[in-house]
């Protein structure tokens, strides 16, 4: 069984639609499993870009802050 979930963000939390692009599927992909495995407040977005093999810059393009998300 494969179990799939859409979230749907509110447009004023980004600056660039994560749904628009692969890499920005992967941002809230692994934002989440981040989060879920090691927490909110140990979650930077150092961390994600390292997991997802790009840069903070690249990230920041879509999110000002983590708590943005």
């Amino acid at each position: 069984m494969k179990l799939e979930v859409q979230i749907k963000m509110n447009p004023s939390l980004y600056l660039r639609d994560p749904e628009q692009s692969e890499l920005g599927k992967n941002i809230i992909k692994f934002s989440i499993e981040l989060i879920h495995k090691n927490g909110f407040e140990a979650f930077t977005f150092k961390k994600l870009a390292i997991k997802i093999e790009t840069t903070e810059s690249t990230i920041y393009r879509y999110f000002e802050s983590k708590n943005q998300f």
